[in-house]
């Protein structure tokens, strides 16, 4: 059966959408795991995969895309954070502090370029700026991203979702990035109209978010 990995939790134990649109538990067969060379070969989010009736994941299909960094640490290995994503959502806060970056914006950029997907630009919390900082970030964001989709939107008002929503075609694949904080969730649940994700509120000190 060709099935569609969707969560990935620790110990290579998996849960995989099937055709059908059953969602099931999995692992990686022995012979998987024996024969893998590194991290980047077990399934990742995204991944479609090989799977025997028994819920065993055989093999993993080619990756038409593939959203990866080194992993935390010393150690130098590609980790795969997801694949086979069309399209990635770079989100950033308008609410000030660290929540944008035209540094970091310019990093994500060359990762998405890098991973064979296509990047787009939210700009989040239209409801926390002013008019000059919006502006200012707008400008930022065209010097650097000349030519690549830009929305701003306020997920937590509903304020510009539909502009967001019409960059996900029917069919593909899109995925979120961006700090802690800046309204991933937030968007997400708006998007579909349902708390699938959960958020957490900003430090008020410092308007840090919190991995949640």
């Amino acid at each position: 059966m060709i099935a569609r990995v969707v969560a990935r939790y620790t110990g290579h134990d998996y849960e995989v959408r099937l055709e059908s649109g059953e969602v099931q538990a999995a692992k990686v067969s022995g012979a998987f795991e024996y024969t893998a060379a590194c991290a980047a070969d077990f399934p990742a989010i995204g991944d479609m995969v090989e799977l025997s009736p028994d819920g065993m994941i055989q093999r993993v299909l080619p990756r038409q895309s593939v959203i990866s960094r080194q992993m935390v640490g010393k150690e130098t290995a590609e980790q795969v954070l997801a694949a086979n994503v069309d399209l990635v959502l770079l989100v950033f806060g308008l609410d000030g502090f660290r929540n944008f970056s035209q540094g970091m914006l310019e990093r994500l950029l060359v990762l998405v370029y890098n991973s064979g997907a296509v990047p787009a630009i939210v700009l989040n919390k239209l409801d926390c700026a002013e008019q000059d900082h919006i502006a200012g970030v707008r400008a930022a964001v065209d010097a650097a991203a000349p030519g690549v989709a830009v929305c701003t939107c306020s997920a937590i008002a509903g304020q510009g979702l539909e502009q967001v929503k019409a960059l996900i075609k029917p069919g593909k694949t899109a995925c979120f990035l961006g700090r802690s904080g800046v309204g991933k969730s937030t968007i997400i649940n708006g998007l579909l109209g349902d708390q699938v994700a959960k958020a957490s509120q900003v430090s008020r000190g410092q308007n840090k978010g919190r991995h949640t």
